[in-house]
């Protein structure tokens, strides 16, 4: 390439205007990728006052990944200074801050900024962001990368209101209490409960644990990383990355139980019970703790100290939901449980992406509207109507068995692609078709209808209706191969040409239309 098309090349890309939202994983790595790239004209947008995201906001006790620690970073950002294998949530913020301050992305970032609302203009070919504040900017493109799991779910229940102790969810930790005295009832035994009751074990007074369905647990095998192992990492990347493929290719092989393998389902089945009877040898609590669900219809729990825990004479497992609160405590099956708090346990509300923001796509569709039977995007990412708009994390691209920064990764490149068709047309739009859209989600739900989370049970990867909205439905890989290629087929382009080899420079441009004859 030559130095002039090289450099007209890089002004292209620095025209389009792109407004990131979120500064979790999502945002950070898209934000890397993109100054990579040559798209250097974007602006994140970053509701709190750090980055971080779910890293952020979860600061419980024993906040941990349950996915090894070298799959749990980019890979274009390795980093050799992990302490465990499965690492701490403060490492884990550490490194995304890291990231952004390496990556001189700090002073993008428009910290406190919420976004409120996105309207789409058909005659400007951009989108108005509101903030929470009032202030309004529009921009080319928009990159939301919200995740699923940053809306705390707190179920309504009688009485909540008069409960007189200390009340809150996991996802807001109240740091300031003195637990030595204190009777904590614990409300969910899902990923963030079996982390955090074990700590309370150790330091509460008295713990109550309530449990509606006991969960799949496999032993966590942890460890520490010394330095020693730290240095050979710094030094020799290449000994990080050969056991990053190899953990990826053992969890994306080997630990994928939810695609009907008899084989592999009685692998884990049998690793989760001989867990269970060796750390509970009371045949009665062992009983209570037995799982009944299908294994993977939810989430597969790892932990090490959630069943010893248990057996700790201050733990009371209570295997039934709760009814309601009083003043004093908990009703669950008409036994009252005095408390002095409540921890809720209890997830978060995953299937309503892009709440609670108000998003105005073309023609005046509300994106909520057009989601009503459930949110779905093309390959997770392009939605019908909301030209220019690219989801991170979005419907059906979560996992069961591997790292979410893989799909992250893959769908960074696919944007990428996205935006090089962008930067060649100039002033314009981008928009999956519906038809591509609508042929790919029913090929995606008919694979989901074949695996086990569509066995029935109350998990959060399904929506009111029982549609299957947050889970990807075979291996990383697949997934990978079908987005390492952005098919200009699948698009509707709009606008103005700014080249006159556009027809040379964007293949299949008997799709591009003149924003004056649309």
């Amino acid at each position: 390439m030559s130095s002039v098309s090289a450099s007209r090349r890089t002004v292209d890309r620095r025209r389009l205007r792109i407004a990131i939202i979120g500064s979790g994983f999502g945002g950070i790595g898209m934000a890397l990728q993109l100054q990579e790239a040559g798209f250097t004209n974007f602006v994140i947008f970053e509701k709190a006052g750090e980055v971080g995201g779910v890293w952020r906001d979860n600061t419980y006790p024993g906040a941990a990944c349950d996915v090894p620690s070298q799959l749990y970073s980019f890979s274009f950002w390795p980093n050799p200074n992990w302490t465990r294998s499965y690492s701490p949530q403060d490492e884990i913020l550490e490194y995304l801050k890291m990231c952004a301050r390496q990556g001189g992305l700090l002073e993008r970032i428009r910290f406190h900024a919420e976004v409120v609302s996105l309207e789409y203009s058909e005659q400007r070919l951009d989108w108005t962001l509101t903030l929470a504040s009032g202030e309004r900017e529009t921009f080319d493109v928009v990159i939301p990368a919200l995740g699923q799991l940053h809306h705390p779910s707190v179920p309504e229940l009688p009485g909540q209101e008069s409960f007189a102790g200390q009340a809150f969810h996991s996802a807001r930790w109240d740091h300031s209490i003195d637990w030595t005295t204190k009777r904590v009832g614990v409300l969910g035994t899902g990923a963030s409960a079996i982390q955090f009751v074990p700590w309370l074990a150790r330091h509460a007074g008295e713990v109550t644990v309530f449990q509606r369905s006991a969960p799949w647990v496999i032993r966590k095998i942890d460890r520490e990383i010394g330095p020693r192992e730290r240095r050979l990492y710094d030094r020799f990347p290449v000994l990080q990355r050969a056991q990053r493929n190899l953990t990826f290719w053992v969890l994306d092989n080997v630990m994928f139980a939810h695609g009907g393998s008899p084989l592999r389902e009685r692998m884990i089945k049998r690793m989760a019970l001989r867990n269970l009877e060796k750390d509970v040898p009371d045949p009665v609590l062992r009983g209570a703790l037995t799982p009944t669900d299908t294994l993977g219809c939810k989430r597969i729990l790892f932990s090490s100290e959630w069943y010893p825990s248990l057996m700790q004479p201050n733990v009371h497992l209570v295997a039934a939901g709760v009814d309601r609160l009083d003043a004093t405590g908990v009703w669950s099956c008409g036994a009252h449980y005095e408390v002095d708090v409540v921890v809720y346990g209890t997830g978060f509300v995953t299937t309503k992406f892009m709440m609670p923001m108000t998003v105005i796509g073309a023609h005046g569709v509300d994106l909520q509207e057009q989601w009503e039977q459930g949110p779905e995007a093309f390959l997770g990412i392009t939605i019908p109507n909301m030209p220019n708009l690219f989801l991170l994390y979005g419907p059906n691209t979560n996992l069961g068995h591997n790292s979410i920064i893989a799909m992250l990764e893959a769908q960074f490149g696919y944007v990428l692609e996205a935006l090089k068709t962008l930067a060649r047309i100039g002033h314009g739009a981008i928009s999956v078709r519906p038809e591509a859209s609508r042929a790919y989600n029913e090929q995606l739900q008919g694979e989901l209808a074949g695996t086990v989370w569509a066995a029935g049970c109350d998990s959060w990867y399904t929506n009111d209706a029982g549609r299957i909205v947050n889970n990807w439905s075979d291996r990383v890989k697949r997934y990978q191969r079908l987005v390492a290629h952005w098919d200009i087929a699948d698009y509707d382009l709009f606008g103005l040409r700014s080249e006159a080899s556009v027809g040379a420079s964007v293949p299949g441009t008997a799709h591009v239309r003149n924003q004056a004859e649309a």
